[in-house]
Parts: structure tokens; C-alpha cells; sequence
């Protein structure tokens, strides 16, 4: 999974994961990045659902159902967000802002 790479003498070795290990790390976040940008999108669906269902109850759930679900739409996009920037800085030595400013956009 990590190998050093070849450098001179003298220098130390920087170990780096084999070409194979980045790319199963990279599918990984990314993977969970699609997971939790999906479940964003659906919330609001849930929300519909549960909030159609509850019939006369709805007022004494609205104003708990409305913060739970918010809270769950900011913490889910955050978490999309981390795991495609850490996705594209995978066995980098320093991040690379382009990449990390084009993710964040939404790019």
C-alpha cells in the first residue's frame, strides 16, 4: 500500500501509497461524497413525506421536523463537500487550492 519513492542518495525516502491504494481511497471519498450530495437532494422529499403523513399533528411536529431536517441538509453538504476535497488531495504533499476551489464551488 505505500512505497517509498526512488530518490537519490542522500535524501530521505517519502513514502507514497501505491497507485492502486489512491485510487481506492479516492473512490472511496468520492463515493461518499455522491452518497451524501444524493441524500441532500432527497431530504426534502422525506420532509413532504413525513410531514403529509402526520395529518392533524403537523403543527406540534412543523417547527421540530423543519429544524431536523436543516440541520441534516447543512451537515450532509458539508460532509459531500470535505470528502471530495480529501478525494482530491489523496498521498499529495500539500493541497492543491485550484482543485479544492473548483469542488467547492460545485465544479
Amino acid at each position: 500500500m505505500v512505497r517509498p519513492d526512488e530518490g537519490g542518495a542522500g535524501a530521505p525516502p517519502v513514502l507514497k501509497m501505491t497507485d492502486e491504494a489512491v485510487s481506492t481511497v479516492r473512490q472511496r471519498f468520492n463515493g461518499l461524497a455522491q452518497l451524501c450530495g444524493g441524500i441532500v437532494e432527497d431530504l426534502p422529499d422525506g420532509y413532504s413525506l413525513v410531514t403529509e403523513s402526520c395529518g392533524s399533528f403537523f403543527a406540534q411536529i412543523d417547527p421540530g421536523i423543519t429544524a431536523f431536517t436543516a440541520s441534516w441538509q447543512v451537515a450532509l453538504a458539508l460532509t459531500a463537500d470535505e470528502a471530495g476535497a480529501i478525494a482530491l488531495n489523496v498521498n499529495e504533499l500539500a493541497i492543491n487550492l485550484k482543485d479544492l476551489d473548483r469542488t467547492l464551488a460545485g465544479g
